[in-house]
């Protein structure tokens, strides 16, 4: 009963059947768009670090002036989250840089 339900789904194989080309390229994509991520986000934790120094802003100040939590700000900069796009916009914003300044493209 487990097998039919997991294996239902069309173009789910068996298990053990090898990936085919297509799976394989989809995967490699995956793992790049990821890394893509990932180095975008730590872009962005490091400028924001930095831009709090310059600026002599604490987290808590941010997050008032963005309307968010402090511990939200703190997330971000540990990279524990992923910002939405509006929410670097605002923060651009309250800093008043760029979004460029703040996220790669």
């Amino acid at each position: 009963m487990i097998a039919r339900v997991l294996f239902s789904l069309k173009g789910a194989g068996t298990l053990g059947k090898p990936l085919r080309k297509q799976d394989r390229r989809n995967l490699k994509e995956g793992r790049a768009a990821q890394q893509r991520r990932d180095r975008q986000q730590v872009f962005f934790a490091e400028r924001l670090e930095k831009l709090l120094r310059e600026k002599d802003l604490t987290q808590t100040a941010l997050a008032e002036k963005i309307g968010v939590g402090q511990p939200a700000v703190s997330m971000m900069l540990s990279r524990q989250c992923y910002p939405r796009r509006r929410t670097v916009e605002k923060i651009a914003e309250a800093l008043n840089v760029a979004v460029s300044e703040l996220w790669q493209e």
